[in-house]
């Protein structure tokens, strides 16, 4: 005759696998943060050059642009994150 033990001992496993899942919006979150501040930065990047070429002043568009969309992509990071934790 079945006493039932095995079916407490199977919720509690399905329960940690459940709460594993948990995590995963937040990995994917995180990787798509990665990537936006990737973007950031590189449409920063072509933009100074294009400016610098536009104008013929080599490094300081490339330079300013690169510290301002390096300086917003940690900004955005840090705001994007501050609001999940409210």
């Amino acid at each position: 005759m079945y006493d039932g033990a095995g079916s407490e001992e199977f919720s509690n496993r399905k329960r940690t696998i459940g709460d594993k899942n948990k995590n995963l919006p937040d990995i994917r979150e995180l990787s798509g943060l990665g990537l936006e501040f990737c973007f950031i930065i590189v449409i920063s990047v072509f933009s100074g050059n294009y400016l610098d070429e536009r104008f013929d002043i080599s490094p300081l568009f490339l330079l300013i642009f690169s510290m301002g969309g390096f300086a917003f992509g940690i900004y955005y990071i840090l705001k994007r994150s501050k609001g999940k934790q409210e």
